[in-house]
């Protein structure tokens, strides 16, 4: 198996929750996470899905957004191991950071 690409297990997937944004969650089969982002309009969305998206390229781990007025949402598996690994948690940090720098998610 290719580094990077062995299941967190249990303990791991909830250290990871726990490391993350409050706004993680995962989902009831605990194979996935994901967040949503709540943005002040259109044009904000956009550009957090453009930076999500170069962040996927850079790390070579591309997650499933949904975006729209208002809302982003990005969720995290490792899809050819169906459920969730390291690659997973560095890119949902990273994008913790991307969000943090570009988002004011104060209300």
């Amino acid at each position: 198996m290719k580094p990077g690409r062995q299941l967190l297990s249990m303990e791991e997937r909830q250290e990871l929750l726990a490391s993350l944004h409050p706004d993680w969650q995962s989902t009831a089969d605990e194979s996935a996470i994901s967040r949503l982002v709540k943005v002040s309009d259109f044009d904000q969305a956009l550009r957090l899905v453009k930076r999500c998206a170069a962040l996927a390229e850079q790390h070579n781990h591309h997650p499933d957004i949904r975006f729209g007025w208002g809302y982003v949402e990005v969720s995290y598996t490792s899809h050819d191991v169906h459920g969730l690994t390291v690659r997973d948690a560095r890119s949902a940090r990273a994008l913790d950071a991307i969000i943090a720098e570009l988002v004011d998610t104060t209300d």
